[in-house]
């Protein structure tokens, strides 16, 4: 990637952004999440019921994404 923007002669500078993952549903469908996700963990149910294991995102981590998409525009070249 760096090699084709310097062959247009455009600076190319990547920021690093942590991850965000989404909460789990609620009411009904959180109840269902949750089933699902022990029996997965049991080894009952269908297998695509593992992937309900992603865990959701804490505030701080929320926070630290935002801060460095914040700081983007500050560290960005003007074009």
């Amino acid at each position: 990637m760096q090699d084709w923007s310097q062959s247009i002669r455009v600076p190319l500078k990547l920021t690093d952004v942590p991850p965000i993952y989404a909460r789990p549903p609620k009411g009904w469908k959180r109840l269902d999440y949750v089933v699902k996700k022990g029996l997965a963990h049991a080894g009952v149910g269908r297998k695509n019921w593992k992937r309900l294991g992603i865990r959701s995102s804490n505030p701080d981590e929320i926070h630290q994404s935002l801060e460095v998409l914040r700081r983007v525009p500050e560290n960005s070249l003007p074009v």
